[in-house]
């Protein structure tokens, strides 16, 4: 009895933390609600250049910060087909995903930039900017994809 009583505490705890994580979609209209910034740098013919600020994104191997990465997909992906983590912590191989570029571009200053990048303007429709981690986490906090199609 003690055993069974032991699997389940265990077991709750388990499932606590897994609630902690979650994913969404961000866009204009609710990027402020969980604390990102995205901004529109700068536009040409060519390219648009943005600028990605969330305070718990770190360099790629510091296991205890989220990375971000930006991706160019065969087409333009709904909503409900944004959830990149599987494919970052390789569990699952996302065939619809062409190209991967580590946002490394980190600047510590609260006043600067963190992340900042250019993506082509005829590809901002498949481009998507995921934030996640590169390991599976029980509890990770807030992961995300970015669909940059929605702040040009």
């Amino acid at each position: 009895m003690k055993f069974v009583l032991f699997l389940l505490i265990i077991g709750s705890i388990k499932l606590a933390n897994a609630g902690w994580g979650a994913f969404r979609v961000i866009t204009p209209e609710n990027m402020n609600e969980y604390g990102i910034e995205l901004v529109q740098l700068s536009k040409n013919d060519d390219f648009i250049e943005f600028c990605l600020v969330d305070r718990y994104v770190r360099p790629s191997g510091e296991i205890i910060y989220k990375s971000a990465w930006l991706l160019e997909t065969r087409v333009s992906l709904p909503s409900k087909n944004l959830n990149f983590e599987s494919h970052f912590n390789k569990l699952v191989v996302n065939e619809n995903i062409l190209s991967t570029t580590v946002l490394t571009s980190y600047n510590d200053e609260p006043d600067k930039c963190q992340m900042q990048f250019k993506v082509k303007l005829g590809k901002i429709n498949n481009s998507f900017v995921f934030v996640g981690y590169e390991t599976p986490v029980n509890d990770g906090g807030l992961r995300y994809s970015i669909p940059l199609s929605s702040f040009q």
